[in-house]
């Protein structure tokens, strides 16, 4: 799926058929750059200005990207925690304990990798410190009173709900690109996810790489996305 108009490689001044570039998979970033004019850039995120700056580069100052400090504090939130719920939705849908902890982990990596990413809105998100404020920030929205893993049905209505939100988000301060960029990071993180261990395998021979489990979430999350 791309965005609405044209969205050449030549058009971006990029190398390529994308306009997103990540280490390993691909995936996208979704933040405007701060020279908009009438946006107070001082907004309450947990991202300062001053820390930001690494994350505007000659690319996404030129495409004129979202960034954190162009929202509110709920709204990063929402755009920063809904990755790592999606992680906790795949990897709780099905399969071994050990399958869980190996589709964790795969996410964690999944979601770190966007350090590497164009877009200064993935990078914040795989900041370490931001990293772990999401997942303090999730852990008792995904567990119940006895602090148990909420059922998975729970949980795919959890990050279905969540991106969607985060999908209002970036229309509301952004544009197309914003958001297919965020689309691309999000989805590539649930890939990631998704094929990090086998359905119905013995001692890791034949199995399916995705579970028909999985398969709703990610068709539930990518809808989400896209509506």
């Amino acid at each position: 799926m791309t965005p609405h108009g044209s969205m050449s490689s030549r058009r971006h001044g990029l190398k390529g058929s994308s306009p997103w570039r990540a280490s390993g998979r691909r995936s996208g970033g979704a933040l405007r750059g701060t020279e908009r004019a009438g946006v107070d850039q001082t907004q309450n995120c947990n991202i300062s200005i001053a820390d930001s700056q690494p994350f505007l580069t000659p690319v996404s100052m030129q495409m004129n990207l979202v960034t954190p400090q162009m929202l509110t504090k709920d709204q990063w939130a929402v755009l920063r925690d809904a990755p790592h719920l999606v992680v906790v939705a795949i990897s709780a849908s099905g399969g071994t304990r050990l399958d869980a902890l190996l589709e964790r982990a795969a996410g964690t990596r999944a979601i770190g990798d966007g350090q590497n990413n164009d877009h200064p809105l993935v990078r914040a998100i795989a900041v370490p410190a931001e990293m772990e404020i999401a997942m303090s920030s999730i852990e008792a929205r995904t567990r119940d009173s006895r602090g148990s893993l909420r059922p998975p049905a729970e949980l795919m209505q959890l990050a279905t709900d969540s991106v969607r939100q985060a999908a209002e988000v970036l229309r509301s301060v952004g544009s197309e690109l914003d958001l297919y960029g965020y689309r691309e990071y999000v989805m590539g993180v649930a890939r990631s996810v998704a094929e990090a261990a086998r359905d119905d395998d013995f001692v890791g021979l034949g199995g399916r790489l995705v579970s028909d489990a999985e398969r709703a979430v990610l068709a539930s999350v990518s809808q989400a996305l896209s509506s």
